[in-house]
């Protein structure tokens, strides 16, 4: 199957090759035996191989269908899913070749030398998922939020006046409730983005621009004069994919929002997830930590009067990072093509994701019992100061308890004389016996 696999991966190319050098297959065609009969055809000939598989499984299928006995039935629909199986292997490894020769191609047709050398496109891993042409739209924070604000007061209002009169008390009061709502950041910034997504219309007059979908990342590139100039490379750890259809009112959506989709996210360098390596995707999602959260939301919200030093080990109150990210819609081609694009990108976007919460690992639960000065040392990679103060603290451990093991024996020691006052000899003398036992140990 390896072997029909590789035979199938590079049919294309072999191909390719032989119409590029159409002299010599003529050549090596009029070489052959004049007393064949049948007419030699390079290019004919290797695709039979190609073809036998699929062949096959319409065999098969056929003798499924027209089975006498439900043995020979049984039998065949066995047979039928193993040829199966191998075809729907062999096409992934075919389509598997064909996305990495597309992806040589697009790494050498990218403009600046420099940029491509940034992408690392063909670092070992990364594969291409989808390409395909689309108009995206970037989205300004401060005027969609204005916009939706607009939408979600207008809404408001339309409400109001079918229930009571208008009045400008509840005209303020609406504002109020769209301004400091239950709701929280993310929830508004994804009502807000599909307000704008709804409304933004079928796309014509945004950009036509090359939309290119790895396994850890996505591309936005323009193409001109049959060169590609990456406009913005974006991160897919965290990234989230928003659909109009999504929405309670799903059915007052337009025509041309069913063909689009919002994605929020980031571009890679602005956030921590840019440095996920090859095993760290190999681990499982909860395992995966980043500094950075998805989107602007916070972790904890401290008072600005409380001052807490997030480096510190031992604080209980960590701030995260604010995160810089941008909001962009994308208008496909069509509703197919936007539903088989947003599925593979949510697929890439769960591979890549990362968890929430860092793992309690063995070193993180020690690194809260260090002293304050231990950890200070640690961070700023003075390990002669660390292995000072990690011997002062062990010399001060042994130390201490020496001492509390001495006074234990006095202890002791007085609490047998009290009790056995009438034979005071008998201490005395077991404790000479014990200090002579041990001068004899030390000389020998």
């Amino acid at each position: 199957m390896k072997v029909y696999a590789l035979y199938c991966s590079n049919y294309l190319p072999a191909t390719e090759e032989l119409k590029a050098h159409a002299k010599l297959l003529d050549a090596f065609t009029l070489s052959q035996d004049n007393n064949n009969e049948n007419s030699f055809d390079a290019v004919s000939d290797l695709i039979k191989p190609v073809q036998r598989i699929c062949r096959y499984s319409l065999l098969f299928r056929s003798l499924v269908q027209n089975a006498t006995t439900p043995e020979e039935a049984l039998l065949s629909q066995q047979v039928l899913e193993s040829v199966q199986r191998v075809s729907d292997q062999v096409n992934a490894r075919v389509r598997d070749a064909e996305n990495n020769v597309r992806l040589v191609n697009i790494s050498n047709s990218i403009d600046n030398s420099k940029v491509a050398a940034k992408l690392e496109l063909l670092r070992p891993g990364r594969t291409l998922l989808c390409e395909m042409p689309a108009a995206v739209q970037v989205m300004d924070r401060r005027a969609r939020l204005a916009r939706a604000l607009h939408l979600h007061r207008a809404r408001h209002l339309r409400t109001r006046e079918c229930q009571q009169p208008r009045d400008s008390t509840n005209s303020v009061n609406s504002e109020m409730e769209l301004l400091g709502g239950d709701t929280s950041e993310i929830t508004r910034e994804e009502s807000a983005l599909r307000d704008s997504l709804t409304s933004s219309g079928h796309g014509c007059g945004k950009d036509r621009q090359r939309v290119i979908l790895l396994s850890d990342a996505l591309l936005i590139a323009n193409k001109s004069n049959f060169r590609l100039r990456v406009r913005r490379h974006i991160c897919l750890s965290c990234a989230i994919v928003i659909e109009a259809n999504e929405t309670e009112d799903a059915t007052t959506a337009s025509e041309s929002c069913t063909r689009s989709f919002a994605l929020l996210a980031s571009k890679t360098g602005r956030c921590n997830c840019h440095n996920l390596s090859p095993s760290t995707l190999k681990r499982p999602v909860k395992r995966r930590y980043s500094l950075s959260k998805s989107m602007s939301q916070l972790a904890v919200d401290e008072p600005e009067d409380i001052s807490v030093d997030v480096a510190s080990p031992a604080s209980p109150l960590r701030r995260r990072q604010r995160r810089t990210a941008r909001q962009y819609i994308v208008h496909c081609e069509s509703e197919q093509k936007k539903k088989e694009f947003a599925a593979l990108l949510r697929g890439a976007i769960a591979r890549c994701a990362r968890s929430e919460e860092p793992p309690r690992s063995s070193i993180g639960l020690a690194a809260t019992n260090l002293s304050a000065k231990l950890w200070q040392s640690i961070k700023q990679r003075d390990f002669s100061q660390t292995l000072v103060l990690g011997y002062g603290s062990l010399l001060r451990r042994r130390a201490n308890a020496m001492a509390s093991v001495c006074h234990d024996e006095e202890i002791n020691g007085s609490t047998d004389e009290s009790n056995s006052d009438d034979a005071p000899s008998s201490h005395q003398n077991q404790r000479l016996l014990r200090t002579s036992r041990l001068a004899t140990s030390g000389a020998a």
